[in-house]
């Protein structure tokens, strides 16, 4: 058992691993973690070398006291026969000359991290593992298109009877020097009441065999329970920007050199070999170097079996508490895992090596161990330090109406009172009574602007039982009484771009928020309206006083009218509400310095989004009869083109980004609300039945399917490649053949009859009122020759 100590940020992290010694080809030591067994304290550091010093290693024992139940496995070393200690492998020859190896995969550093619980022949085809190849089957569907039949992984539904006579039943254990992290009692094969044993299917006719008892374990998942799609390393030059990347399966990231800028629903966030970062199946990101300089990171893309995803939840309920959102995650052991990623990346996947069971099987080893380590790791972040603080912010932040005790939090966070405040202050930059002070009188002004309550019961729910006393602390923090801020102008901060877009078209200009200018300039009203909105602190509230001066927008390279929110923005504006989408990553901390209304994105569609905020800025009616006068636009739209709707020609939404091609439907952006909702323009079947009737937002089509999707006019919103990918698999990747370039998009009818609608991916990607009047003017310019 090793000791591994580092220090990040001022902080000391301490892990133990076990590991094997052996000597290489040149007789020299070297070591190899079988197993990582995370942050130990002394009873269980004690506990797991007296089963070391008796020679043998117990995983059930040690997975115990790993988990900390000490009484669970008093004297279990000793009743580890000593025939199971350190035994060989033995190989027989049966009667027809086929070679079988017993074992009982008690070592962890010998087995597949568990016991196998089945006992089939196992008579399906295991193919490559590539890109390509990896289907919705997590069993079957390795390699199906490579044309490999010799080497094979697979279960069939019960064991006959001459494949039980032909497995051996041999108690020696097998012996091995690869470690593996696939899910412990779990098996490649399904599940039996009998023993287990892996088949490879080939002239040798090779059979694993395990006679251990059947596990108790609730998971009858067939492995691998996570499967390995692609490892690819991407090169990010510094003249390029930033790249937009689509996870279409679980992916991992991991800096190999450099430092990267990623952007997170439009928040830029550092991220170094220090950190990982873990994008769940359809999340997005910007990716670029941070300092300039060249960057290289390694990306890993990740499927789960559907029958795993039932047992153990999404991968991100593993890593992270995000939910279907991109997160960045600290390690504590970046050249271990770095070491794992050139592992796995040095392994050839072409058809012909994915033939060799044995190198198969060193790459899934490789890939679970690499998984394994990131999930031990991220989990001892969690029950780190900085993780219990938040967990103590978050309690506070839920419970701030309540009579909190300092003595009382510092105590369940085993510290001292004195301690506790030191830290507080340190972290927060205020003490704990004012951050509980500062949460109840944001809350009180976010009811003073939305409740027809009275003050009492306000002050009440807030937390402060003197109406008196509540009304002194509010004027003290914001210098008004809280009955003269309900009619004060108010100073609003949209932290998403659509926000920023519904504000303006109500008239309001927010004191910061997102917005592209490339929209904006179509509207000079508006961008006037801003230019002479300079919103500054006048008795905590603001005042237009005529002067303007502009910043740069990152995302767009132009000048951009509004300053971009942040917290520390919020923290010197004191807005008095902040508008947010709930799968923004900082919406969690934005109530901590200001009031904060939150909206799920998936909740509604662009107009009751509309509605919705502005009844929370005193403008509902303006925004009815706003929607009133569009729905007149409409409809004299559809009037000038009555007759080519009564065609029936189809209309298809294709945004090609990464040299990908995604399909749209009628959610949100790229002009699917008002091309199908709006116009009632008639989508592709395909469209119909697998996006607008499920629900769905969008779906990537492969080139080869394409025409499956493919409509008689065809909007394509083009997101051009800055660059290309680097290494596929240790090798230099092709540059990617354009879509646009492509035969099968060459061969699409509305390419050959010239019915492609190319737009503006600016003045297509939102969802508002001002981009729905944009998009509906492009779309009538474009269509005009047909109508």
């Amino acid at each position: 058992m090793k000791k591994q100590s580092m220090q990040r940020a001022g902080r000391n992290y301490t892990y133990y691993r076990l590991v094997e010694s052996y000597r290489d080809t040149d007789g020299h030591t070297r070591h190899r973690t079988i197993r990582y067994l995370g942050k130990l304290d002394d009873q269980q550091i004690m506990l797991i070398r007296e089963h070391l010093n008796k020679g043998h290693v117990d995983e059930a024992s040690i997975e115990r006291i790993v988990q900390g139940e000490y009484n669970a496995i008093a004297g279990s070393a000793e009743r580890v026969g000593d025939a199971e200690d350190g035994v060989a492998g033995i190989a027989s020859i049966d009667n027809e000359g086929e070679a079988t190896i017993a074992a009982n995969n008690r070592r962890s550093s010998g087995q597949i991290d568990g016991e196998m619980t089945n006992h089939h022949n196992c008579k399906e085809n295991v193919g490559a593992y590539n890109r390509a190849s990896a289907t919705a089957d997590p069993i079957a569907g390795i390699g199906t298109d490579t044309g490999i039949s010799s080497s094979a992984i697979s279960s069939s539904a019960s064991a006959s009877t001459s494949a039980s006579a032909s497995t051996s039943t041999s108690t020696s254990t097998s012996t091995s020097t690869s470690s593996s992290s696939l899910p412990k009692n779990s098996s490649f094969c399904s599940s039996s009441n009998s023993n287990s044993s892996l088949n490879f299917s080939s002239t040798s006719n090779l059979n694993i065999v395990s006679t251990s008892k059947p596990s108790t374990s609730t998971l009858s998942a067939s492995l691998p329970i996570w499967i390995p799609v692609s490892f690819t390393s991407l090169h990010f030059e510094s003249i390029n920007g930033q790249e937009w990347i689509v996870a279409d399966e679980d992916t991992l990231f991991f800096v190999h050199h450099g430092q990267a800028e990623v952007t997170i629903h439009g928040r830029p966030i550092l991220m170094t070999s220090q950190q990982i970062l873990f994008c769940p199946h359809q999340t997005g990101v910007h990716i670029g170097s941070m300092d300039g300089q060249p960057l290289v990171v390694y990306r890993l893309v990740l499927r789960q079996t559907a029958s795993a995803a039932a047992a153990f939840g999404p991968m991100d309920n593993i890593l992270s508490e995000s939910i279907s959102t991109a997160v960045i995650l600290p390690i504590q052991s970046p050249a271990e895992i770095l070491r794992l990623c050139k592992e796995l990346e040095s392994y050839p996947m072409d058809a012909a090596d994915a033939q060799q069971p044995v190198a198969l099987l060193a790459m899934y080893r490789c890939f679970y161990e690499l998984l394994h380590l990131l999930a031990v790791e991220t989990a001892a972040a969690k029950r780190d330090e900085p993780l219990s603080f938040q967990q103590m912010l978050q309690y506070v932040q839920t419970h701030f109406r309540e009579d909190l005790r300092r003595d009382e939090l510092a105590r369940k966070m085993g510290m001292t009172p004195e301690h506790f405040s030191r830290m507080f202050r340190s972290r927060q930059n205020c003490s704990f009574s004012d951050y509980v002070s500062q949460l109840r009188l944001h809350q009180a002004r976010l009811e003073l602007q939305l409740s027809q309550t009275s003050l009492e019961e306000i002050a009440r729910r807030c937390g402060y039982s003197d109406v008196h006393y509540f009304s002194r602390k509010f004027r003290q923090r914001f210098g008004m009484p809280p009955g003269q801020y309900v009619t004060a102008p108010k100073q609003y901060v949209s932290w998403n771009r659509p926000f920023t877009a519904m504000l303006l078209q109500l008239g309001i200009v927010p004191v910061a928020g997102q917005i592209d200018m490339e929209v904006l300039r179509h509207f000079p009203e508006l961008v006037k309206l801003v230019e002479q909105a300079d919103w500054t602190l006048s008795s905590g509230h603001a005042e237009l006083t005529g002067t303007h001066t502009t910043t740069k927008d990152a995302t767009n390279g132009v000048a951009a009218l509004l300053p971009a929110p942040s917290l520390s923005l919020l923290q010197e504006r004191q807005p008095d509400l902040v508008f947010a989408y709930h799968d923004d990553p900082q919406s969690e901390q934005l109530h901590t310095y200001a009031p904060v209304q939150r909206l799920e994105i998936e909740q509604y569609n662009w107009r009751r989004q509309w509605l919705w905020l502005a009844e929370r800025v005193q403008r509902r009616q303006q925004a009815q009869d706003w929607l009133q006068q569009w729905d007149m636009m409409l409809q004299q739209a559809k009037q000038q083109m009555q007759s080519w709707l009564e065609r029936h020609q189809t209309v298809g939404i294709y945004k090609i980004v990464s040299e990908k091609v995604y399909v749209y439907g009628n959610l949100r952006s790229m002009g699917g609300p008002l091309i199908y909702d709006g116009l009632h323009c008639e989508p592709p079947a395909h469209v119909q039945q697998q996006l607008i009737d499920t629900g769905r937002l969008n779906i990537e089509v492969p080139l080869e399917q394409l025409h499956h999707y493919a409509a008689d006019h065809m909007i394509v919103i083009h997101y051009p490649m800055e660059h290309q990918n680097g290494n596929a698999y240790g090798t230099e990747r092709q540059a990617a053949a354009s879509v646009m370039t492509s035969s099968f998009w060459q061969q699409l009818s509305a390419v050959q009859s010239g019915q492609l609608h190319v737009m503006d991916r600016h003045l297509f990607y939102g969802f508002d009122p001002l981009s729905q009047q944009l998009q509906l003017k492009a779309w009538l310019n474009s269509m005009a020759s047909y109508l």
